[in-house]
C-alpha cells in the first residue's frame, strides 16, 4: 500500500465516531505506521486519543496567554533602536 494511502486510511480513522476505541486498539500498529513513514511526532499525534488532543488545546491556550514576549519588532522598537544607534 502506498503511504499515502495508508495516511489517508490513519485520517479516516481519527475522524470515525469511534475513533478511540479504534485507536486505542489499534495504537502500535499505527505507531509502526508512523515510525515507517519516519516522522514519529506527527504521526503519534495522529495516533494520540482524543482527551489527550483536547488536553494539549487547553495547554497551548495556557501557554498562549502567559506569553508576553513581543512577536516581532514593532514600530516602537524600531524607533527606540534608531535612537540608540543615533547617539552611540
Amino acid at each position: 500500500m502506498a503511504r499515502s494511502q495508508e495516511y489517508a486510511i490513519l485520517v479516516l480513522l481519527e475522524s470515525t465516531a469511534g475513533a478511540t476505541q479504534v485507536l486505542r486498539h489499534r495504537r502500535e500498529h499505527l505507531r509502526g505506521i508512523a515510525q515507517s513513514f519516519g516522522m514519529n511526532r506527527q504521526m503519534t499525534a495522529i495516533v494520540r486519543t482524543r482527551k489527550m488532543k483536547m488536553k494539549m488545546k487547553t495547554e497551548k491556550r495556557r501557554k498562549k496567554k502567559h506569553d508576553h514576549a513581543p512577536k516581532s519588532l514593532t514600530f516602537g522598537h524600531l524607533a527606540v533602536l534608531l535612537w540608540r544607534c543615533k547617539w552611540e
